[in-house]
C-alpha cells in the first residue's frame, strides 16, 4: 500500500491544493476528503479528472489501477443542488 501526491484544482473556483492520497482506495471513498481539502461544504455530484493524462475517474478506480503519476494534476467537478 502505498500514496501518492497529486494536484488538485476545483473546477469552479480554480482554488488549487497538493495532497497525498492513498492510491489502493476506492475513488468514491477519497471524494469526501478530497471535497474538504477544496473547501467545497456539499457537492450533490462529484466526479474527478485525470488533467495530465486526460481522463475521468470512476467511482470504483483508484489511484494505482489507472495509473496516476505523482503531481498529477486533477480536476474536481462537481454540481450543487440548492433548495
Amino acid at each position: 500500500m502505498s500514496e501518492v501526491t497529486i494536484v488538485l484544482k476545483d473546477s469552479i473556483t480554480g482554488r488549487e491544493v497538493e495532497m497525498e492520497l492513498p492510491d489502493y482506495e476506492p475513488i468514491r471513498d477519497l471524494l469526501p476528503a478530497i471535497t474538504h481539502a477544496l473547501g467545497i461544504e456539499y457537492a450533490e455530484q462529484r466526479q474527478l479528472q485525470n488533467r495530465s493524462q486526460a481522463y475521468d475517474y470512476l467511482e470504483t478506480d483508484t489511484l494505482k489501477s489507472r495509473g496516476t503519476r505523482n503531481q498529477d494534476i486533477c480536476i474536481l467537478k462537481y454540481e450543487t443542488i440548492q433548495g
